[in-house]
């Protein structure tokens, strides 16, 4: 018959006392080396291409460290995951003009960059806010100029990143269209649609999106502000 949880607990225990070697044994075996992962306490850059501000990962640490190897592929379903939230934002906008939920990054006041544009300029280095596009080419320019000093361009790329609004959720009938831009990504419109594993705000995305296209209708409370 079956075993009861706890009396098989116990007889694991048992076995590892009696064999006292097992343990430093398997301690002492080579295991499989994990994949290697980002690492999110501040080793990724800010890296700028088309005019956006993303993760750059697959950079070698300035100490020597290997940094994660970045695949062609990794970039190919990063635009397709943002072309996805582009034409999603648009679709519902489309149906729901005043409902949809959207995410706007307004773009920064230059006083949040005053202490970072002045210091950089110590360094012989331009940094240009008008637009994401602008400041793409001055970080880029930077990284050229301080190749020989790779700890310069990392922090450069962060604090520049730093130095900016954070991006929020929004209903478009709350915001004027031309509120509606996300700098960082250099989109007019723009929306979370690709993670409703993670984030309730996709989760309410694929309902807008699920009634757009005629899958499933809204909720009555869902289907007007007044509720």
């Amino acid at each position: 018959g079956a075993v009861p949880h706890r009396q098989a607990r116990r007889r694991r225990r048992g076995r590892r006392r009696r064999d006292p070697g097992r343990r430093g044994q398997e301690a002492r075996s080579p295991r499989p080396p994990l994949p290697e992962a980002p690492d999110r306490r501040g080793g990724a850059h800010a890296r700028v291409a088309g005019g956006q501000v993303r993760p750059r990962l697959g950079v070698a640490e300035p100490d020597g460290r290997a940094g994660v190897h970045a695949y062609e592929a990794n970039a190919l379903v990063e635009e397709f995951m943002l072309l996805a939230n582009v034409t999603v934002a648009k679709k519902i906008l489309r149906h729901y003009p005043t409902l949809s939920i959207l995410r706007r990054h307004p773009a920064p006041n230059r006083s949040m960059f005053d202490g970072l544009i002045s210091k950089a300029r110590t360094r012989g280095v331009s940094l240009c806010i008008d637009d994401s596009k602008k400041l793409a080419d001055s970080l880029d320019a930077a990284g050229r100029a301080m190749s020989d000093d790779p700890y310069l361009d990392k922090l450069l790329r962060v604090l520049s990143t730093r130095c900016m609004s954070p991006a929020q959720y929004f209903c478009s009938g709350e915001y004027s269209a031309k509120d509606w831009h996300h700098y960082g990504l250099a989109a007019p419109v723009y929306t979370h649609f690709t993670s409703p594993i993670r984030r309730y705000a996709d989760v309410c995305v694929h309902r807008l999106l699920a009634s757009a296209i005629g899958v499933q209708p809204l909720p009555v409370f869902l289907s007007s502000k007044s509720h």
